[in-house]
């Protein structure tokens, strides 16, 4: 007869599986929706979708972790599924970034202000992406964003946060999730990324192992 902690990791593997389900049914709406932009119905069904959707990664890792450490105790030597996790992350990531690009779009613009001085336009800016996988990339990101959109006063918090999340993907993207994603938390979210990946020391010793790599390359 099954133990109550096999009951609990059966359990604990049906509510992996459903909340993997439900995050790969989330994907295909989005991925719905961008293929047919102008469909109102389509883009409601992500939306709503979409609102139910917070602390999933959290909730998910977690369910993985416990799974993971229930057959350690129950001595069911089986390594955790990483290919699982790395997919889930991707669809995760593909979702945010979508909803940043569709839901964001979807909203009509205020009103035309008739001052001259404040009929700003958002531009389409080309940022430069960052998974955080290769930090080398940061520096080259960080200083793109920070000119072409933190910095800029004229823009609303929404939007700053709308290019920065379509800005990310993989990891930094997961980075993000500490923080609900709402203009009040821009700026938490911003500085999170740079209290992560804005490592001075760490950075200028890639760098130099790049140049010594360079000049001891035989070819030079």
């Amino acid at each position: 007869m099954p133990t109550q902690e096999e009951f609990k990791l059966d359990g604990l593997i049906a509510r992996r599986e459903n909340i993997f389900s439900r995050t790969q049914r989330c994907y295909d709406v989005a991925k719905d929706v961008e293929r047919n932009p102008n469909s109102s119905s389509k883009l409601e069904a992500f939306s709503i979708r979409y609102d139910t959707f917070s602390n999933v990664v959290q909730e998910f890792h977690s369910v993985v972790e416990e799974i993971v450490i229930l057959k350690q105790k129950l001595k069911q030597d089986e390594a955790p599924n990483y290919d699982l996790l790395n997919t889930f992350d991707d669809l995760y990531s593909t979702i945010e970034y979508l909803a940043a690009k569709c839901l964001s779009s979807s909203t009509p613009d205020p009103p035309e202000s008739t001052d001259p001085d404040r009929r700003l336009r958002m531009p389409k800016l080309e940022l430069v992406k960052f998974s955080g996988n290769d930090l080398s990339v940061w520096p080259l990101f960080y200083e793109n964003f920070k000119y072409l959109v933190h910095r800029k006063t004229e823009f609303a918090k929404v939007k700053k946060l709308q290019y920065l999340l379509g800005s990310l993907t993989g990891k930094a993207l997961v980075t993000c999730n500490a923080f609900e994603a709402t203009p009040n938390n821009y700026d938490s979210i911003w500085k999170l990324l740079e209290d992560t990946y804005n490592d001075k020391k760490y950075l200028a010793g890639l760098y130099l192992d790049r140049i010594l790599n360079f000049r001891s390359s035989p070819s030079r």
